[in-house]
């Protein structure tokens, strides 16, 4: 119930004024607590629904986060966590639902349009492989037509020299006109937009297989980015791994950059426990000239034997950058991150403030 701004009394929705100290009453007053107190409800639902996901009680998640949307159903949260949840069941095609929602909700969402062209390209894949997988009539049938082109092209092959050493008739002789002097003419096709644009690297089967466990990891998802690059080099057995993330608030960047951090190079490290050190790189998109550019706003060099000794999820900014080695951080959007007591043999901070990393 709404209570008053000067004497915590309860006013009831009718009052104007408090019946206890005789302060005027606003719409605001009585709406405001009232919407508050909805998004509370909200986000306690929601806690218990991620709890359920990652003790693997996907059903009981699902009930959660429709009660959460019983009571906002613009809850772009809910919308979203039940497309992580039903991407973990399995259910492609339910979990596509979820994710377009959440972006006609909210169109600006990076992480799920991310991993809705994700689950699309999985469909697709499963589509391709559903077209190939004929019956065993209709292969019979091919390997028939097969077989009676190969011999049709024999007979071909055959009876055209017998044709070509016939002597041919003057009346059957027909004139080619030169095309001698108009070469200059003839048109040639230019060259298609696919030709002309620049091939993109392609990542391994062991890196692709990394990145899709990294983007499948609950410490990740819960945290709203998407992995979506990752180099090895075997020569030293370090990494390269660069994820996107929606803008933070400029209160906790710093906190929840270090985080990310830390919490993608641990994942890293149990995937690959070959793996020595792993370079992590954040970006977000920016409006550049009317379209969406991507920024890198962070990035730094992390080695296992330093990171697997804390637990990010508790560690403070000081013990989190305390492990990392030559961070940047883009000058004009996040604060540079430096420990309030580095260690003696701490590696330095550094910043390069017009150098841009693409």
């Amino acid at each position: 119930m709404p209570e008053c701004n000067l004497c915590l009394s309860p006013i009831s929705p009718d009052d104007t004024e408090c019946p206890v100290c005789g302060n005027p009453v606003t719409k605001e007053d009585q709406l405001d607590p009232l919407l508050a107190k909805i998004e509370d409800r909200v986000h306690a639902t929601l806690i218990s629904a991620n709890l359920k996901k990652l003790r693997g009680d996907l059903d009981g998640a699902i009930h959660e986060c429709i009660s959460a949307m019983r009571i906002n159903p613009n809850s772009l949260e809910a919308h979203s966590m039940l497309g992580d949840i039903y991407r973990d069941k399995g259910n492609i095609e339910e979990a596509e639902r979820w994710y377009q929602l959440a972006l006609d909700l909210n169109p600006d969402s990076n992480v799920d349009k991310l991993r809705l062209e994700q689950l699309k390209t999985i469909d697709a894949s499963k589509a391709i492989k559903q077209e190939h997988a004929a019956s065993p009539a209709i292969r019979n049938w091919l390997i028939a037509g097969g077989i009676s082109v190969i011999i049709l092209v024999l007979l071909i092959i055959l009876i055209l020299p017998l044709i070509h050493n016939a002597p041919a008739k003057e009346s059957d002789k027909v004139q080619i006109p030169s095309i001698q002097g108009k070469a200059s003419q003839i048109r040639r096709p230019s060259k298609t937009t696919e030709e002309q644009q620049v091939v993109q690297p392609l990542s391994s089967e062991q890196e692709a297989a990394i990145v899709k466990n990294l983007n499948y990891s609950s410490l990740l998802t819960n945290s709203k980015i998407q992995i979506v690059n990752m180099t090895i080099d075997p020569r030293y057995n370090w990494a390269t791994i660069t994820y996107i993330s929606q803008l933070l608030p400029e209160t906790s960047q710093s906190l929840v950059l270090a985080r990310n951090c830390v919490v993608i190079a641990q994942e890293a490290f149990r995937h690959n426990p070959s793996l020595t050190q792993v370079t992590v790189r954040a970006l977000f998109s920016v409006p550049v000239a009317g379209r969406q550019s991507a920024q890198v706003i962070f990035i730094a060099d992390v080695e296992q034997s330093k990171a697997m000794t804390i637990d990010p999820l508790t560690a403070d900014l000081n013990q989190l950058v305390g492990v990392m080695n030559t961070v940047w951080t883009h000058p004009s959007i996040i604060p540079i991150m430096k420990p309030e007591a580095p260690p003696a043999n701490h590696n330095s901070v550094i910043q390069q403030p017009t150098q841009s990393h693409d």
